[in-house]
């Protein structure tokens, strides 16, 4: 005797019943709404306030500096001057009040832009 599993079906409220898994659509809806639930409740307000005050340029360079790139790796991604670049990171740092890059990959992660 094998044991079949039962078929999903809807309730009239709309619950499933029985042991089912749910469809893939409902799942991945499952898994985003609990990834923005994390995200919002591991996120730094303040953190977030500091990163709110930086252009749309200072933010791209503050993301790829949180992903590891060097000055010189960012030059080249976004096709800037290496001095170009430094200027940016220096304008991040008096923005925000940081003292140093490790301080912008910790505010970056603190805010929830990680992903």
């Amino acid at each position: 005797m094998s044991y079949q599993r039962p078929a999903p079906r809807h309730s009239r409220s709309g619950r499933w019943e029985c042991s089912a898994h749910p469809p893939p659509r409902i799942t991945a809806e499952l898994i985003n709404r609990d990834r923005a639930y994390v995200r919002h409740k591991l996120s730094n307000p303040p953190a977030r306030q500091q990163l709110d005050k930086l252009t749309s340029r200072e933010y791209e360079i503050a993301g790829l500096i949180a992903r590891g790139f060097s000055n010189q790796e960012i030059a080249q991604c976004l096709t800037l001057e290496i001095t170009s670049v430094r200027r940016y990171v220096s304008r991040i740092l008096d923005k925000t009040g940081l003292r140093d890059r490790t301080q912008i990959v910790i505010t970056w992660f603190q805010a929830g832009m990680s992903d």
